[in-house]
């Protein structure tokens, strides 16, 4: 009874089933037929845990300030080899500045002590010259006044630019400022003094006397007779004389100056 009831149940379950009709090509009936290799399967991907997450943010954000490090760091050699250039240029033009000073100073220097001599002849010496060219000459000498030419062209190009602070010797720049800023206003104030005891006391008195247009001996003997004559010529010779005490030390600081900015350019890389 119940092998037949299942014979009988066996094609109702198999009714629905949908039969695979042959291909003809074993190869593709066959793998129809044979049921899917699962094969291995790979391992779930795994989110990447938040701590490792900040390590790479952090390792991105030190990438870059060090990037930017390095790029500052070249900008500031290529300034700093900039600024030596023009560290070097400056030097060179007032070494060249103070040379033509200490030129002009010198043979100015050798001219005003001529003069010193030349006038102290008309108050000092018993026997006066008697020929035309020496009393001239000492007539000349009294109504003659110092004029040197500063060269501070460089120094007034740092000054308007601010390039003292390119100057890394600090003792250079502290003696280049004293030089142009102190002392050498100094010479300016003997120089127009010396000038203006000449045009405003010497002239005046010379004038009138047509002395200059008429060099005569007998009138070497009555200006060295005239009290205010000795009197102008023995101010005019003493402020000379102090002068050039003035301008050898300036000679001093000039030349020292000199060896200094040799030595600084020397040492520049």
């Amino acid at each position: 009874m119940t092998e037949a009831s299942n014979d009988r149940e066996a094609p109702k379950r198999n009714r629905g089933r949908r039969r695979r009709r042959p291909t003809g090509n074993k190869d593709k009936d066959q793998a129809r037929t044979a049921p899917a290799s699962k094969g291995p399967r790979r391992p779930p991907r795994k989110a990447p845990r938040r701590g490792k997450r900040w390590h790479r943010y952090v390792l991105d954000l030190l990438v870059i300030v060090v990037g930017i490090m390095v790029s500052f760091l070249l900008n500031e050699w290529r300034q700093g080899k900039e600024d030596i250039r023009k560290e070097q240029r400056l030097l060179i033009a007032l070494r060249e500045d103070v040379r033509a000073d200490s030129i002009s100073f010198a043979n100015e220097l050798a001219e005003l002590s001529e003069l010193i001599e030349l006038g102290m002849i008309l108050v000092e010496r018993e026997k006066l010259p008697t020929d035309p060219d020496s009393v001239m000459l000492l007539l000349s000498s009294c109504a003659s006044y110092i004029s040197f030419p500063f060269n501070d062209i460089t120094y007034e190009e740092i000054r308007a630019t601010g390039a003292g602070a390119l100057i890394r010797d600090k003792a250079l720049l502290r003696q280049i400022i004293e030089m142009y800023d102190k002392h050498l206003p100094m010479m300016r104030e003997y120089q127009s003094i010396d000038k203006w005891m000449v045009l405003e006391r010497v002239f005046p008195f010379l004038e009138p006397r047509l002395v200059l247009a008429d060099p005569d001996p007998a009138v070497l003997e009555g200006l060295r007779n005239d009290t205010q004559w000795r009197n102008l010529v023995t101010s005019n010779a003493g402020f000379k004389a102090q002068m050039r005490g003035e301008m050898a030390e300036h000679l001093h600081r000039i030349d020292s100056l000199g060896i200094m900015l040799d030595e600084a350019i020397a040492t520049t890389p």
